[in-house]
């Protein structure tokens, strides 16, 4: 298994999400977190498709999260290396 305690931090620990979902490859994979304009950005040049939504009309607390996904070809050829 991994060791999460070498990954502390917001950036290190989305790095390492990514490159676990490069190794994994599934073909859907799910992210959360408070919002922060610099994990969007890591995560949009790794190709994870982002979006920021206010929770406040949920929950009583002003609260912006940064929800992506990343979705990977359905295509079988994909799958067949």
């Amino acid at each position: 298994m991994y060791d999460i305690r070498a990954v502390r931090g917001t950036i290190p620990l989305t790095m390492f999400t990514i490159e676990l979902v490069e190794k994994l490859r599934p073909r859907v994979a799910l992210y959360e977190n408070v919002y922060r304009k610099e994990l969007r950005q890591v995560l949009e040049k790794a190709g994870w498709v982002c979006q920021r939504f206010d929770m406040s009309f949920i929950i009583p607390q002003k609260r912006i999260r940064l929800i992506c996904a990343k979705i990977r070809s359905m295509n079988l050829l994909d799958y067949a290396r």
